[in-house]
């Protein structure tokens, strides 16, 4: 997995603090490489071939300081690999989590760079006065913020994997792949208001889940829906998320996806079979496969 790169403008240290935090966080989690730069010394051309990009700066009359926004402008006219983006801040006064600083940032981001996700929400690390010192107890919310950055990256990187082997595997496993991942999709953003093609924690680990359990199934080709398979392979909590979500984003899958939608209502109608009609099935078509549905469990 390529790195992280976390990028901050700081006047009395705070935000680069809260910056070196988070990449510490991000530390934690194995196969993880976090770098960390003042936005007056970084090289773009490391920055531009990095996945994710992390950016902090603190509050400047509630709009974020100009040196940071500058840089972002200058994103725009760069050739970016970046896949993922986060934003963090720093502001003094009443507890305003996000900051309206971080808000702006947010939807300058959005606006100039579309196609970049935001890879987790974002964060106000609270300080004293103008000059600080960091309010006690915020410095651990940045490693916080710094790990589930990281995590949530590695948790996409798994599910991009799944997605991109989908070549390897029949056309009937390959669509009940892409319907899961719209399924998860429609249900996250909807329920734990995530944005674009971002997933919450919960969220992805189901997905994965998910794709592991398709992977694994006996049936493959022959599979009616996972809904009404006569074999239940899911652990019984996630079982209950998987109703969850077919039961939110199933009727909405008919405007947001409708190809797939009517593709899994025609699976649906497939009779679905005991794992002992299969292998009648498999043997009677041919013998030679025998010894192979033997080991289906």
């Amino acid at each position: 997995m390529a790195g992280i790169f976390v990028v901050y403008d700081s006047k009395y240290g705070n935000t680069k603090l809260s910056a070196e935090t988070i990449a510490e966080g991000m530390r934690d989690v194995a196969g993880v490489e976090a770098s960390v730069s003042s936005v007056k010394e970084v090289d773009m051309e490391v920055i531009a071939g990095c996945e994710a990009l992390v950016l902090g700066a603190p509050n400047h009359m509630a709009k974020p300081s100009r040196t940071i926004m500058k840089f972002v402008d200058g994103l725009v006219r760069v050739d970016l690999k970046v896949k993922y983006v986060a934003v963090f801040g720093t502001y003094s006064g009443r507890v305003r989590d996000p900051d309206r600083a971080v808000r702006k940032m947010e939807k300058s981001l959005e606006k100039k760079l579309p196609r970049i996700n935001f890879i987790s929400p974002s964060l106000s690390v609270r300080v004293h006065g103008v000059t600080g010192p960091i309010f006690e107890g915020e410095l651990s919310r940045c490693r916080d913020f710094g790990r589930r950055i990281a995590n949530q990256l590695k948790q996409n990187s798994e599910r991009n994997k799944g997605l991109s082997h989908l070549s390897n595997q029949g056309q009937r496993i390959r669509r009940e792949k892409r319907t899961i991942d719209k399924m998860v999709h429609i249900y996250c953003k909807g329920n734990h208001k995530t944005k674009g093609s971002q997933l919450c924690a919960e969220c992805s680990e189901f997905l994965s889940y998910a794709f592991i359990r398709l992977d694994k199934c006996p049936f493959q080709e022959e599979k009616s829906t996972c809904g009404k398979c006569l074999v239940h392979c899911y652990q019984p909590q996630m079982r209950e998320k998987a109703k969850k979500i077919m039961r939110y984003a199933g009727p909405r899958m008919l405007l947001r996806s409708p190809g797939l939608a009517l593709h899994h209502v025609f699976d649906g109608r497939k009779k679905p079979l005991t794992l002992k009609e299969f292998k009648e099935k498999k043997v009677k078509e041919n013998p030679n496969t025998i010894e192979k549905t033997k080991n289906i469990s």
